[in-house]
């Protein structure tokens, strides 16, 4: 027996069944071709081909449709925008000239209002700072008192307590002057030289 003729290998290759006719007795025989082979060059051009040239043809009249409608859009909207802008710009002009209508009297009026209380609490603060100086003397009246009294104490007793800085009270306290000797003294009404002259004459003896 003849040997058997190994078959292509089946990589890369289709099965493809041929019928022959019934002259060929109806015998069917397998074949296998690579896939190179059955698509070839020519086919794939002829399929690709029609397909570009119909996108090319549904994209021109879409982009000529939108531009169609894209320009009187552009023309609609620039004939909206004019006459608003022109109606903002009426509007806003009696607005700005309404607001400085009503800004101004409001500025005159706190004007009018503002210089009265000023000139109140002016009037108000100058009786008081008078009232100030007229009880600053007070204090004025104290340094004198306090200035005979220490002048008019021993020398043994100043030295001794104003040194240490005692105050008038505990140095009026220290003297023990007698209550029958000493004479009463007003200070709210007396004078300072009534004062001063009272202290001379009274006795006030060292210890």
């Amino acid at each position: 027996m003849p040997p058997r003729r190994r078959l292509p290998s089946k990589k890369n290759k289709r099965p493809i069944r041929l019928t022959f006719d019934r002259h060929h007795q109806d015998i069917e025989k397998v074949v296998y071709l690579p896939i190179s082979e059955l698509i070839t060059q020519p086919i794939e051009q002829s399929i690709e081909q029609p397909i570009t040239k119909y996108k090319q043809n549904i994209e021109q009249p879409i982009t000529k449709y939108k531009q169609n409608i894209e320009q009187p859009i552009i023309k609609y909207k620039q004939n909206i925008e004019q006459p608003i802008i022109k109606y903002k710009q009426n509007i806003e002009q009696p607005i700005i000239k309404y607001k400085q209508n009503i800004e101004q009297p409001i500025i005159k009026y706190t004007q009018n209002v503002e210089p009265p209380i000023i000139k109140y609490n002016q009037d108000f603060e100058q009786p008081i700072t008078q009232h100030k100086q007229n009880i600053e003397p007070i204090t004025k009246y104290k340094q004198n008192i306090e200035k005979i009294v220490y002048n008019h104490i021993p020398k043994s007793i100043n030295s001794k307590f104003i040194d240490n800085k005692f105050s008038i009270k505990e140095i009026k306290d220290k003297l023990d002057i007698p209550k029958q000797k000493s004479k009463a003294v007003n200070i709210e009404k007396c004078d300072i030289q009534t004062y001063k002259s009272d202290v001379e004459m009274s006795d006030i003896e060292s210890p």
